[in-house]
């Protein structure tokens, strides 16, 4: 999980260079950074929902 956190940071890092300009016309790479962003913190997000449920249903059962 925090080699995913990592790799956001860099999408974020990326996509922040240009973030002033946020819908007006972009180039296709940074459209492609758009959307690397928004995949990568879908990704993160699952991980860390797992990882909540996980430790919830292992407390239910003890």
């Amino acid at each position: 999980m925090q080699a995913a956190a990592q790799v956001l940071e860099e999408s974020r890092s990326r996509v922040a260079a240009f973030a002033n300009r946020l819908g007006s016309v972009l180039s296709v790479e940074e459209r492609e950074s758009c959307e690397a962003l928004t995949s990568r913190f879908a990704r993160l997000n699952d991980f860390l929902v797992q990882r909540i449920f996980l430790r919830y249903v292992t407390m239910k059962q003890y």
